[in-house]
């Protein structure tokens, strides 16, 4: 994602597709700040601890918490799972 908004910003300005894309890479963008895709992240087997301070470390804690209790888990279960994390 980086590097196409990478290409994005280094098109020329007087090219009338780079508002476009800006625009839709911003909204694009803003779907992938989901708690469910943060979480993915952190359990993709590839991560490697990068691109995921404390607070999003925080919140795909929170989300996954959430989402093992809305399965039926017990709350000794989900502190296990934390744990595990």
């Amino acid at each position: 994602m980086i590097k196409l908004a990478i290409a994005i910003f280094r098109l020329p300005s007087s090219n009338p597709f780079k508002a476009s894309a800006i625009q839709i890479f911003n909204r694009r963008y803003l779907e992938f700040q989901h708690p469910a895709y943060l979480l993915c992240y952190f359990l993709h087997p590839y991560y490697r601890g990068l691109g995921l301070n404390d607070e999003g470390f925080r919140n795909a804690a929170i989300t996954a918490t959430t989402l093992w209790q809305n399965l039926g888990y017990s709350e000794q279960e989900c502190r296990e799972l934390l744990t595990q994390f």
